[in-house]
């Protein structure tokens, strides 16, 4: 059985709460987190006993508005601190935006994929915005905090070790960004997002977004493909395995693993997001939920 934290609309379409259903019986929920009026909860995220999501104002997205982003973990609102207050004649301030795509690590940490920005009198944006890694500890507290890795290396989860995978898309040209699994380098076709390991660790998958062929221009934004990707660790350079192929104009997202062979993913269908799974090598997939809810996303918590 495995435990799955779910983002659920309610009252309308602009806001969400997070829900926990089973694999086992997942037409029944219980509901876990409520936000505040007038606010939203995203992009739940379970792990080592520890459990987190993103509040913004209702009808706002993680993805989309980071620096309204503020971190929920275990029921409380955590503020993101601020990485360089202001100094003697200096006026900007340096801080970042918590974007999705957090992970917990098994020694109460957690790294998130951030928006690091610089503010002119801490209101107004000052030079170029940059997207790291960056730890911190369950409170978020500003003597934790540290960026991890370089610029461009962002979107990381951890396998139950705390071993990071992540995106390198340091060449953000399409057919070049890379996931980066367990220390293995593997070249995908492509934007690619959402990397994950499975819990054997043997295995990884990865969304990827490419421009449908002859499309051009704005069509490249409207007219994409989306597909899931599996590799195996052990072979990096081994054939990758579309588990979910292609589907111009179907909406899949937030690959995670169920088991070492079944993929779960959120897909917009019919005007609602649902839970569907499928296979690593790819074949049959199935509805894991009924129509009655839309679910955003959701993350599987192993135990």
């Amino acid at each position: 059985m495995v435990d799955i934290y779910c983002q659920t609309d309610f009252d309308g379409d602009t806001r969400a709460r997070i829900e926990v259903i089973s694999s086992d019986t997942p037409n029944t929920s219980e509901v876990v987190a409520t936000p505040p009026s007038g606010k939203t909860y995203q992009y739940p995220v379970a792990a080592h006993g520890n459990f987190l999501c993103y509040e913004l104002p209702a009808g706002e997205n993680v993805n989309v508005h980071a620096a309204n982003a503020n971190v929920v973990v275990n029921g409380t609102k955590r503020l993101r601190p601020m990485i360089a207050p202001p100094r003697f004649l200096d006026f900007t301030t340096t801080t970042w935006g918590p974007a999705g795509h957090a992970t917990i690590l098994p020694n109460d940490k957690l790294v998130h994929h951030a928006r690091i920005e610089k503010r002119l009198f801490n209101v107004i944006p000052f030079g170029a915005q940059e997207w790291h890694m960056v730890e911190t500890d369950l409170t978020l507290s500003a003597a934790s905090h540290r960026v991890v890795g370089v610029k461009d290396h962002v979107e990381p989860s951890a396998d139950p070790t705390g071993r990071l995978t992540y995106i390198n898309k340091a060449d953000d040209r399409a057919s070049y960004h890379k996931v980066v699994a367990n220390g293995v380098t593997i070249a995908t076709p492509g934007l690619a997002f959402d990397p994950v390991v499975s819990p054997n660790g043997l295995y990884v998958a990865w969304l990827v977004l490419e421009a449908a062929a002859g499309s051009t221009g704005l069509q490249n934004i409207f007219n994409v493909n989306w597909a899931l990707y599996t590799a195996t660790l052990s072979d990096p350079n081994s054939t990758r395995v579309a588990a979910v192929p292609a589907v111009t104009w179907d909406l899949i997202t937030h690959p995670f693993w169920l088991d070492d062979d079944t993929l779960l993913f959120s897909k917009y269908s019919w005007w609602k997001w649902r839970l569907r799974t499928a296979p690593r090598t790819g074949g049959t997939q199935a509805w894991l939920t009924d129509t009655s809810k839309s679910i955003g996303m959701a993350y599987p918590a192993h135990t």
